[in-house]
């Protein structure tokens, strides 16, 4: 009991600075927020706080707080398959600082520069979602396939048998030889050649 809130910064922290370490849910340490929109959340977190009697902002941090629990109980942490309830509020906290942000300059700027502010908004808005999207397009569909943890616990090596079998040209016969499996045996427990023999 005493780790659970030090284990609660490490999930909060994990969003930001370095995330889940499990090469299954993730790409080992990669926070699930980019630098920019790591810092909006913090800053919208912050806001939330100043604002905790309003129930919006209270329900909101209820929501992370509560959220943050599972993974404190996980056996690693950060834990993002253990934190994924908290995720849909995390994404809120972004666009609270944006929409402060928002306000503020309202109340410094001079009614003829709205149009100018909302163009710097809406571009600023699109910087960070074209970066997020470069960067995790990168690391999920390039870096982490290419991961040899990912390839073995996804079994790779069998997709890539499969797509020969059903792409090749060639008309000679194909013999695949598998051991006998047990019959209580189920298809988490077994290895790849194991795994031949159960979809034979």
């Amino acid at each position: 009991l005493i780790d659970i809130p030090v284990r609660m910064i490490q999930s909060l922290a994990g969003l930001i600075l370095r995330g889940d370490s499990y090469p299954n849910f993730n790409l080992p340490g990669r926070p699930a927020l980019g630098p920019v929109t790591g810092i909006l959340m913090l800053i919208g977190m912050g806001v939330a706080i100043a604002r905790w009697r309003r129930s919006t902002y209270a329900l909101l941090l209820g929501w992370l707080l509560i959220g943050l629990i599972p993974g404190a109980w996980s056996a690693r942490s950060p834990n993002f398959e253990a934190m994924a309830m908290i995720m849909p509020v995390v994404f809120a906290f972004p666009a609270i600082a944006l929409q402060t942000l928002h306000t503020i300059f309202s109340q410094i700027t001079h009614v003829h520069e709205r149009v100018r502010r909302v163009q710097v908004i809406a571009f600023t808005v699109a910087a960070i979602l074209v970066g997020n999207i470069a960067w995790t397009a990168n690391d999920y569909f390039v870096r982490w396939p290419a991961l040899g943890d990912v390839r073995l616990n996804h079994q790779s090596d069998l997709g890539l048998l499969a797509h020969y079998l059903d792409t090749t040209r060639d008309a000679s016969p194909v013999s695949i030889c598998v051991t006998p499996l047990a019959s209580e045996a189920g298809p988490f427990d077994l290895s790849n050649d194991q795994l031949l023999g159960y979809f034979m």
